[in-house]
């Protein structure tokens, strides 16, 4: 009887040590299971960061051309004026405001006419006398 009761007492904890294998047998499962999804995850992660890093040096690469050409635009719009009003100094000196030289104003686009013009009114408005000071005499 003794051996019988030794025998179930036994069974049982086979039993349970079995039912608390299989739980964390199903938990291992789930926790590398979980790993996994974080592991892929993780390297989706990296992946967009590194598509973001190469989109941002694609853009700050194209931002500094952009600076780089407007910087070289304000220059030379900076040069065309003052060449143009040195011109236009000389000729107002010597009372020459007939028209440019064939193709000077004709080759600039209408934008460039248009401020030509106001920069003319603006110096003939500011300069009533035909002549300017430092011209000398007409």
């Amino acid at each position: 009887m003794r051996l019988s009761q030794e025998h179930d007492k036994q069974s049982s904890e086979v039993e349970l040590m079995t039912n608390k294998h299989t739980i964390l047998t199903q938990k291992k499962l789930r926790v590398e299971a979980e790993i996994s999804s974080q592991v892929a995850e993780t390297t989706d992660v990296e992946r967009e960061i590194h598509r973001l890093r190469i989109d941002l040096l694609r853009l700050n690469t194209l931002r500094h051309k952009e600076r780089d050409n407007e910087t070289s635009l304000e220059r030379d719009n900076q040069l065309l004026e003052n060449q143009f009003m040195a011109e236009l100094k000389v000729r107002v000196c010597h009372g020459q405001m007939q028209p440019f030289k064939a193709g000077t104003i004709e080759n600039l686009d209408h934008i460039t006419v248009r401020v030509a013009r106001q920069h003319i009114q603006k110096y003939r408005t500011s300069h009533p006398s035909d002549s300017e000071p430092g011209c000398g005499p007409k």
